[in-house]
């Protein structure tokens, strides 16, 4: 598997290839069956140069009865005829496949054991592109978008990453970045030892300002009796901080606590910005 940069620069470079490709597929007015034929090597290729391997499912029945067309780890893409779709969702072929594809990404999540909102579902007949996707149980899908270089990317990003990684939710979070997990333990005492060791001007004017703005909005004092102290100790044990049982030391590590998870969510907005962004 190549790397995150790696990825954004081939998904670049092999965009508009892919598109004219596809479109090269779509002539001639074939039927569904031959159209997926002709693109699913083209599907191959691009997983081979992104280091992922293409081993797509397809054919077998979903609890609705219905057969998927193709089905790669986090996403089912369902073929049409070139030419069956329309630029406006409000047409019945576009209607009927949407609603098609969120009956297969429920059935799909429900037999996997896991939330709808970690599959994604793409429709595509050579024209146009409708990407699909459920939140809260309940199905979006966006406008058809026309074949073109801007949304191949999108749908080679899809391919890409809902092959790799979790899903962005509130279990992974917990699991992976929560308070006593490595990477919480880890910068949660690195930043409480920063501002004990008073060594750094920066660190200690960022602290500062921080007690300053938080103060007017946070009343920190009411952890600061002794029984709540005791507690915080036990809390901050489970983050890495051996904390004395005063204000001082509960302070600095109310800030460590805070910057920890400021900064984990700016990252993780980042990423998901990133994902959508053509840099």
């Amino acid at each position: 598997m190549r790397t995150w940069e790696e990825i954004q620069t081939l998904i670049k470079t092999e965009s508009k290839d892919f598109a004219d490709r596809l479109i090269k597929a779509a002539s001639g007015q074939p039927t569904e069956a031959t159209f997926r034929d002709k693109l699913m090597p083209v599907i191959d290729s691009f997983c081979k140069k992104a280091g992922i391997d293409f081993n797509p499912a397809g054919g077998y029945a979903m609890a609705s009865g219905g057969k998927p067309d193709t089905v790669f780890n986090r996403l089912v893409i369902e073929y049409k005829a070139p030419g069956k779709l329309s630029a406006n969702n409000a047409y019945p072929n576009n209607k009927a496949a949407i609603k098609q594809l969120h009956t297969y990404l429920v059935d799909l999540a429900t037999e996997a054991k896991q939330k709808d909102e970690k599959l994604a579902g793409v429709i595509l007949d050579g024209n146009y592109f409708v990407f699909v996707r459920r939140f809260g149980g309940k199905g979006y899908e966006d406008n058809p978008v026309a074949v073109s270089p801007d949304s191949a990317a999108r749908f080679l990003r899809y391919l890409i990453y809902l092959t790799q990684g979790v899903a962005l939710t509130a279990d992974n979070l917990v699991r992976d970045f929560g308070i006593d997990q490595p990477p919480a333990t880890n910068m949660i005492a690195a930043l409480e030892k920063a501002v004990r060791s008073g060594g750094d001007p920066l660190v200690q004017k960022l602290f500062e300002q921080w007690q300053t703005f938080f103060s007017e909005v946070i009343e920190y004092k009411e952890a600061y009796n002794e029984t709540k102290l005791n507690d915080l100790q036990k809390f901050a044990a489970r983050a890495g901080v051996d904390l004395d049982c005063n204000e001082e030391s509960a302070t600095r590590f109310f800030f460590a606590i805070h910057t920890y998870f400021v900064l984990l969510v700016k990252l993780l907005a980042w990423m998901e910005l990133y994902r959508y962004l053509e840099i």
